[in-house]
């Protein structure tokens, strides 16, 4: 288990989470309902393009 320096789950510690989440994975499984990333970063929008840009492979469901 892994625990983040953050005493919010704010967009910060989102961003972080993601991050640390695309660091150790192979693959991701992202469920989420396609549109594009909101500009506020920290989503699964988010995470799915920044995935793809490291070239993890992404199941989108």
């Amino acid at each position: 288990m892994l625990v983040l320096p953050y005493d919010t789950a704010d967009r910060d510690a989102y961003e972080a989470a993601h991050a640390e989440l695309l660091r150790r994975a192979d693959r991701l499984v992202a469920v989420r309902n396609g549109e594009p990333p909101s500009g506020r970063g920290g989503g699964a929008a988010d995470t799915d393009l920044a995935a793809r840009a490291a070239v993890i492979s992404v199941d989108v469901v």
